[in-house]
């Protein structure tokens, strides 16, 4: 879901790692104060749904992580419900 609402300065000026972490399984599931931690940091995500990409947090915003996301050569903006995410990196 974009939001356009992010600051297009904020976005990084580099691709992100070319790597792909391990998942880490029995990982805590992130919650809004753990999540804060991670703001404007490359974080690789794994969605329940089986979806994984490299983010850029700008913002939590009620119960959404926003950024942008890394897709396939450029940074698109995207907010999604933290409750989507299933484990982070």
């Amino acid at each position: 879901m974009a939001n356009n609402n992010l600051n297009r300065s904020e976005t990084p000026t580099s691709v992100p790692p070319e790597i792909v972490p391990p998942y880490c399984r029995g990982a805590l599931k992130p919650t809004k104060e753990i999540l804060s931690a991670y703001i404007k940091t490359y974080v690789y995500i794994w969605l329940v749904n089986g979806f994984s990409f490299w983010m850029y947090p700008q913002q939590i915003v009620d119960n959404m992580l926003c950024g942008v996301v890394w897709a396939e050569e450029n940074w698109e903006p995207a907010c999604f419900s933290i409750n989507l995410i299933k484990s982070i990196y």
